[in-house]
């Protein structure tokens, strides 16, 4: 069972929708290929000020932190793969949520 943890530095305009966060479970449910319930997934939206670099962070920089627990890992191949998939999933969830706080 797949655990996917995000942490996302939200722009000051912008929110998280449970709808939202559903799509994304399923989504990577299917990248997963697992049954119903199989993948779970926890966004813990930040605010900028809860976000620092050493040295100063650039204007405009809003980091995504994503981490995945497995009991078992796949191929390196198989990784390789849903790794691509993962990186898309999630960037098309930050951008709907740009998109619904403009």
């Amino acid at each position: 069972m797949p655990i996917v943890d995000i942490e996302i530095i939200l722009r000051a305009d912008e929110s998280v929708y449970k709808e939202m966060v559903s799509d994304l479970a399923e989504e990577l449910g299917d990248i997963f290929h697992t049954p119903q319930g199989g993948t779970w997934i926890k966004v813990h939206p930040l605010s900028a000020d809860q976000y620092a670099e050493n040295g100063g962070t650039p204007d405009g920089i809003h980091p995504i932190f994503v981490a995945i627990i497995k009991s078992k890992l796949p191929s390196l191949e198989e990784m390789q793969n849903e790794a691509a998939k993962i990186t898309g999933a999630v960037a098309q969830y930050v951008a709907a949520l740009q998109r619904m706080s403009t």
